[in-house]
């Protein structure tokens, strides 16, 4: 909602351009450079590929509706046509799907080629045959942008759904911002305000992402072990803790594959992560998962776990077929046999917990977890499946 929020604000904000004392008024012209700027630093510093692709055009698009006329035979109008309308709706496109290969390496530099020998083509295709450039972009050139922008629309908004990565839902935001400053074109202060406004949600996206490479768990996507310390650190009275483990799940690895056994870790968190009463999940490694009710005492947190542990009991996984790698060997035919038996097979897993709190205000957060610990050991020794207060 940040993104919108910023974007929203630059639009009903940027009439208020003609306002700002004449002191000021150069920030509706140097801002959005100064913004680029910020990105293209963000960009090398967390070695972001993406992101200085995304700034190097739209400072190529302020260069073109600003001054055309400084880039010599490439600031003809239609050249600028095509450039805006076509070449780089196509290309943020193409960078919502990309995945984040840094800058300087091979993928990043032949990324970066690419968006040059595109401009490169169309210069010399407008130098060698300019008539016929120009009646083709004249005659096409409309129906292809409308054409262009829902597509490239559609192909962004997919890669958001798919990628799930905080810089594509930006990129999303930025790419109705573009749209809507080309819709309103007559009207310098949106444009302008626009374009901070997509560098701004676009440097927030990639400090969003590098806080979530360092707090957040990449197979659960639950905040990971730093962020739990964190929490804690924070907490200054009642709390209580519980300690979750997958049962068995070493064998289950070892009979079903580490793949599967990915998808369980994926299951068991997204229900711990539904979790209610004030919890918080968190995965604290391997299998182990920690929730912390801050501001609650033990018994207040029995409810809710209980509720977690019934769903993951009862929550049925279909097996999925392993990918057959040759199938002309028998070996790995009866293996190829052996997944499709297996992949209309469901199973299911259960967990065990240790729930414990802060007794007195002289325990710390490591003495707390190791009473949960406690009591999630004695929940395993009894029988697994079950809930055992510290």
């Amino acid at each position: 909602m940040l993104p919108v929020a910023i974007l929203v604000a630059a639009f009903f904000l940027a009439p208020l351009g003609d306002q700002i004392p004449e002191s000021f008024s150069g920030l509706w012209r140097t801002g959005p450079y100064v913004m680029f700027a910020i990105l293209t630093v963000l960009g090398l510093a967390y070695n972001r590929g993406r992101a200085l692709l995304v700034a190097l055009m739209l400072v190529l698009l302020m260069i073109l509706e600003e001054h055309p006329g400084r880039l010599g035979i490439w600031g003809q109008e239609h050249f600028v046509t095509l450039v805006v309308t076509v070449l780089l709706p196509i290309n943020l496109a193409l960078i919502g799907w990309y995945r984040e290969r840094g800058v300087i390496t091979g993928f990043g530099l032949m990324r970066l080629g690419i968006i040059v020998a595109q401009l490169v083509a169309v210069g010399v295709y407008y130098h060698v045959s300019p008539d016929l450039f120009t009646s083709v972009v004249a005659d096409f050139g409309p129906k292809l942008s409308y054409i262009v922008f829902a597509l490239c629309g559609c192909s962004l908004a997919t890669s958001a759904l798919v990628r799930r990565s905080a810089f594509t839902y930006a990129l999303v935001i930025a790419y109705a911002g573009f749209l809507l400053g080309l819709l309103y074109e007559g009207q310098p202060n949106l444009f302008h305000a626009n374009s901070i406004a997509i560098g701004l949600i676009l440097s927030i996206a990639i400090l969003r992402e590098s806080y979530d490479m360092a707090y957040r768990d990449e197979l659960t996507h639950l905040p990971q072990r730093r962020a739990l310390n964190e929490l804690f650190m924070s907490l200054g009275g009642d709390y209580a803790v519980a300690m979750i483990d997958v049962d068995h799940f070493k064998n289950f690895n070892d009979t079903h594959g580490h793949e599967i056994g990915d998808d369980v870790l994926k299951m068991v968190a997204s229900q711990i992560d539904k979790v209610g009463d004030g919890g918080k999940a968190f995965r604290y490694g391997g299998e182990e998962f920690t929730v912390v009710y801050p501001g609650k005492v033990k018994e207040q947190a029995l409810r809710s776990l209980e509720k977690v542990r019934d769903a993951i009991e009862h929550y049925e996984m279909v097996l999925r077929s392993p990918r057959p790698k040759d199938q002309t060997t028998g070996g790995e035919s009866a293996k190829r046999g052996k997944g499709a038996q297996s992949a209309a097979k469901t199973v299911s897993v259960t967990i065990s917990i240790g729930v414990a709190d802060r007794a007195d205000r002289t325990e710390t957060s490591g003495q707390v977890l190791k009473k949960a610990d406690e009591a999630l050991y004695r929940a395993k020794k009894t029988g697994r499946n079950r809930l055992v207060v510290a």
